[in-house]
C-alpha cells in the first residue's frame, strides 16, 4: 500500500476497553481493512472504562467511543452534547457480582448498606450497582461506593476488605473465579443492547 496516499487518508481516533468485544477493531487495524475504506483508524485502549473514554471523548482527545449504553444515556441525559451514532453491541450485557474469596458475603441480598468498589462515578460499573440496587428494592443509601479506577484494583480491594462487592462483565471475571481471586454471587443482566457508539456533535456535522 502506497504510503504517501495513506498520509491522505483521514484519522479517526476510536476508544474502549481492552476486553474481547473490541478485537474486530484490533484485527481491522492489523489486516488493513479500515484502509482499504481509505480511512486511519488510531486506536486508543482505555481499561478505566465509559466514564473515562466519556471524558476523553468531551476533552477531544478521541472522536469515537465504543461505550456502554447506561453510561451514554446518563451522560446525553445531563445535557451533553455527546450523541449516539450505532450500535455496536445489541445483546445486553451480564454484569458479575463478586466479592472477596473469603469474604462473609454469599449473596447479593447480604449487600445491603455494604460498600461497591467501582471504577469510577457514572461508570458502568456505578450505574450498573445503582440498577442493582433498584431491583432489590434497596433505597440507593443502602448502597456506598469506593472509586478503585481500574478492574484490577476491583479486584484488590475485595480481598483487602476495603469494598464489599463490585459489578463487572462476567467473562472479564471468569479467569480470575478460576484462579480463586474472587468469587461470584449473582448476576444481573441489562434489559438493552450493551455497547454503543458516540461522538460529538461537532464531529458529527463535519463526517
Amino acid at each position: 500500500m502506497d504510503e504517501n496516499n495513506v498520509r491522505k487518508y483521514p484519522i479517526i481516533r476510536v476508544a474502549g476497553v481492552p476486553e474481547h468485544f473490541n478485537e474486530p477493531w484490533i484485527i481491522g487495524i492489523e489486516e488493513n481493512l479500515f484502509l482499504n475504506e481509505q480511512i486511519q483508524i488510531e486506536w486508543h485502549s482505555i481499561k478505566e472504562g465509559t466514564g473515562a473514554m466519556i471524558n476523553k471523548l468531551k476533552s477531544n482527545e478521541v472522536d469515537l467511543i465504543i461505550a456502554l449504553t447506561e453510561g451514554l444515556i446518563n451522560e446525553i441525559s445531563k445535557g451533553s452534547d455527546i450523541r449516539l451514532i450505532g450500535t455496536y453491541v445489541q445483546s445486553p450485557l451480564t454484569w458479575s457480582v463478586s466479592t472477596g474469596i473469603n469474604s462473609q458475603f454469599h449473596s447479593i441480598e447480604d449487600l445491603k448498606g455494604e460498600i461497591f468498589g467501582i471504577s469510577r462515578y457514572q461508570s458502568g460499573s456505578h450505574l450498573m450497582s445503582c440498577v442493582l440496587a433498584n431491583q432489590y428494592g434497596w433505597k440507593q443509601d443502602d448502597v456506598h461506593f469506593l472509586v478503585n479506577d481500574n478492574f484490577e484494583n476491583l479486584r484488590k480491594s475485595l480481598n483487602e476488605n476495603t469494598s464489599a462487592a463490585f459489578l463487572w462483565e462476567y467473562f472479564m471475571q471468569k479467569p480470575f473465579y478460576d484462579k480463586g481471586e474472587i468469587r461470584r454471587i449473582g448476576e444481573i443482566i441489562t434489559p438493552w443492547p450493551c455497547f454503543l457508539i458516540a461522538s460529538r456533535q461537532q464531529f458529527i456535522g463535519e463526517h
